[in-house]
């Protein structure tokens, strides 16, 4: 259950090192894309980015997102179904309040809450104790760069839709945010292991941190796999990406394995390889 919950922080931190991030190309005739894995708050010292992608810059076509975060337009979630507090038993209750006390969060707000926006809410807190910053994210740097120097920016998805998949997890997030408060120590521990894997660009500790847990078969199919396979299918339409050289910047793990965006890829007759050290 674990990697559930590291799929869903995933689009809330983004990761380049300045040691080894991994960065993919895939190619089909004259098209490519170069993937950068994010997870969307990060570190001055983060940057830059690694060359093997934002050499492309100048030549690119478009930078690709999930969702626009600069997007003027004002989305606000589905806060309706149980609440945290109708959802979670006692005990877990008494776990919550002491992890919201040590974030500073107020813990009668995270009970009002449906319980994946709770979730949200404590991982989100987490990455401030780990000392990073949304705005130092990758997409939200890459996004503003594109912004400045009037690169096109395409969404693969769009903060709507984004926030319908949060709304609609199995039981609202439950199974989610009640694995969060019972294993909170051991997140943590993950967590730090995962920065570490970005940073060193170790693939197979990724793929462990991704693979070694047991994990909820429609969370995982709505949260990671149904999406990967959207995504696939969108960027190998010669309508929406012709010829041209195009930068991805998505969740780390949409970028893994044999279900991965980039496998999906190789599976439409692209090229696919790791160009990174």
């Amino acid at each position: 259950m674990r990697k559930y919950i590291y799929a869903l922080l995933l689009p809330f931190l983004s990761f380049s090192a300045l040691s080894a991030p991994l960065v993919w190309q895939a190619q089909k005739g004259d098209v490519n894309f170069y993937f950068l894995g994010s997870i969307h708050a990060g570190k001055k010292t983060f940057y830059p980015l690694p060359s093997e992608f934002m050499e492309h810059w100048s030549s690119a076509n478009a930078l690709i997102v999930e969702a626009n975060i600069l997007s003027s337009t004002e989305v606000k979630p589905d806060l309706s179904g149980p609440t945290t507090e109708q959802q979670l038993t006692p005990k877990q209750q008494e776990q919550l309040k002491v992890i919201s006390d040590t974030l500073s969060l107020p813990y009668s707000h995270l009970l009002a809450m449906p319980p994946w926006l709770s979730a949200i809410n404590l991982q989100m807190a987490l990455t401030n104790q780990l000392g990073l910053d949304p705005q130092q994210g990758v997409d939200y740097q890459l996004l503003l760069k594109a912004q400045h120097d009037k690169l096109p920016i395409k969404e693969l998805e769009g903060v709507e839709q984004q926030f319908a998949l949060l709304a609609n997890l199995p039981e609202h997030g439950t199974p989610m945010l009640q694995e969060t408060v019972t294993n909170w120590a051991q997140l943590k521990q993950d967590m730090a292991d995962l920065i570490t894997a970005w940073q060193t660009g170790d693939q197979t500790k990724l793929n462990q941190l991704f693979t070694n847990s047991q994990f909820d078969d429609q969370s995982d199919e709505q949260l990671i796999f149904g999406r990967n396979k959207q995504w696939a299918h969108i960027l190998s339409d010669p309508k929406q990406y012709p010829a041209g050289n195009y930068l991805v910047v998505v969740g780390a793990f949409h970028l893994l394995g044999d279900k991965g965006v980039p496998a999906l890829l190789a599976d439409e007759g692209f090229i696919v390889k790791r160009v990174s050290e």
